[in-house]
């Protein structure tokens, strides 16, 4: 169902091409594997805003066209043990403001141990929805508003190769966890037409390290 997942010439022409007040935030997603033969997925990424318009289904409104731009991204069957040291390093590496983190089952745990390793807001929360569903009614505008970067065919060649290769049948796919990282980038940064910085969200909170 991401056969056109798009990518662009570089990362770097895209943001060039945006107005310089056009970004917005830097986040990250985290799909922590729930089950023994589950991946966890997770990536980086900085969300700008287009100048032009259109009409948001969910909100009934005319908004800025939200794009998040994938800055890095981790897929493995490694433990724990590995990816807690991985993936905040790739937070801190990214200038991620704020990591989401899927608490189900084991990521409230693993939120725990990397929210001390990171500079970034981390923020656990449980994910209820139907992950097919969610998946495929989504899909068209993964393909629309998250960019891939320049090269990710070789760089994240196992991403690549999952997510252009996935099905719309389920029961036919190994695996469903950067496909539904991806929708998790989309619903938790795009689907609201949310163009405000992190710290506006959290104005007047202090927090305690």
């Amino acid at each position: 169902i991401y056969k056109d997942a798009r990518y662009i010439t570089t990362y770097a022409d895209f943001a060039a091409a945006m107005q310089q007040d056009a970004y917005i935030r830097s986040g990250a997603y985290i799909d922590v594997a729930d089950e023994g033969d589950d991946l966890l997925f997770a990536a980086t990424y900085d969300v700008y805003k287009s100048d032009n318009l259109f009409f948001n289904e969910k909100t009934k409104r005319m908004e800025p066209i939200l794009f998040a731009l994938i800055t890095d991204m981790e897929m493995t069957d490694e433990n724990t043990d590995v990816t807690t040291v991985t993936v905040p390093a790739m937070i801190n590496r990214n200038g991620t403001q704020k990591a989401w983190v899927e608490s189900n089952n084991g990521g409230a745990g693993y939120e725990k141990v990397i929210k001390k390793k990171v500079r970034a807001i981390t923020d656990p929360f449980y994910q209820g929805g139907n992950k097919e569903s969610r998946i495929i009614t989504a899909s068209a505008m993964v393909n629309q508003h998250i960019i891939m970067p320049f090269g990710w065919e070789t760089r994240y060649k196992a991403v690549y190769d999952h997510v252009t290769g996935f099905l719309r049948n389920f029961e036919a796919n190994t695996h469903d966890d950067p496909e539904d990282g991806l929708t998790g980038i989309y619903e938790k940064e795009i689907a609201d037409g949310n163009i405000q910085p992190y710290a506006h969200a959290n104005r007047g909170v202090r927090r305690r390290n």
